[in-house]
């Protein structure tokens, strides 16, 4: 559910830098932590400032997405074909090019071996998960975000 809840005149621009947001951005000073519902904040619901996503085409920069923060004992109970915010851990490269480091992402689960032990398995939002599902083991989540609802400040 897309929801325009702040006028047009109020939002002030914004860095996109597509990250859970522990100090959210404001809005003519006020922070944009009062998008979420009293219930939304007090369960630990954190703001996603999201980006164009190949797998969620009605989301567009700038739209927020509303994630519920999951225990990891829950991640095993994420549905097929629902969205999570996903924070992975990466790995160093091979050939030393980068560094370990953790990203986010938008990711439509297409299916969850979790529980079994096996691995999460969802289309991300980026290029190389676009032509084929992206296999993620427990050991290389971080956290998992239920995506609740997504909001598009007017």
């Amino acid at each position: 559910m897309l929801t325009a809840t702040i006028p047009p005149t109020s939002i002030q621009p914004v860095a996109l830098n597509d990250e859970l947001l522990n100090q959210p951005t404001t809005y003519n000073g006020v922070p944009a932590v009062v998008l979420l519902t009293p219930e939304e904040a007090g369960s630990g619901c954190r703001l996603y400032l999201a980006r164009n996503d190949v797998h969620a085409p009605r989301l567009l920069n700038g739209d927020y997405l509303v994630g519920r923060p999951l225990a990891r004992e829950e991640w095993a109970n994420v549905a097929a074909d629902s969205f999570a915010l996903l924070l992975v851990q990466v790995g160093a490269a091979d050939d030393g090019s980068w560094e370990p480091f953790q990203a986010h992402h938008v990711a439509r689960i297409v299916g969850n071996g979790l529980r079994y032990g096996g691995s999460l398995l969802s289309l991300q939002d980026d290029e190389a998960s676009l032509p084929e599902p992206v296999e993620t083991a427990a050991a290389d989540l971080v956290e998992v975000y239920q995506v609740v609802r997504a909001i598009r400040p007017l």
